[in-house]
């Protein structure tokens, strides 16, 4: 069994490598789903090679955005790529 933890972000770029930091130290297998940042949040991710990431282009919701990353494999990224879902 795959084990992928989820973790939607939107303008948290001051906080999200501290939880990266502290997520990846029990497991290694995460996808963050960033629903539009305008902080700087979705470019410091897409430097990252050892995570999954879905871009949103703006902001749509916390549902949304969960409901994605629990069952729509048409947007899944591998750990070395970043893919910006659409409607």
């Amino acid at each position: 069994m795959r084990v992928l933890i989820a973790i939607p972000v939107f303008n948290e770029r001051k906080y999200v490598e501290q939880v990266l930091r502290k997520v990846r130290r029990f497991h290694d297998e995460v996808l963050l789903i960033d629903d539009g940042s305008t902080d700087g949040t979705a470019e410091y991710l897409a430097t990252r090679s050892d995570i999954h990431l879905i871009r949103h282009p703006e902001n749509r919701g916390y549902g949304t955005t969960i409901r994605q990353s629990t069952g729509n494999r048409s947007t899944a990224a591998s750990p070395t790529s970043s893919t910006t879902a659409t409607p």
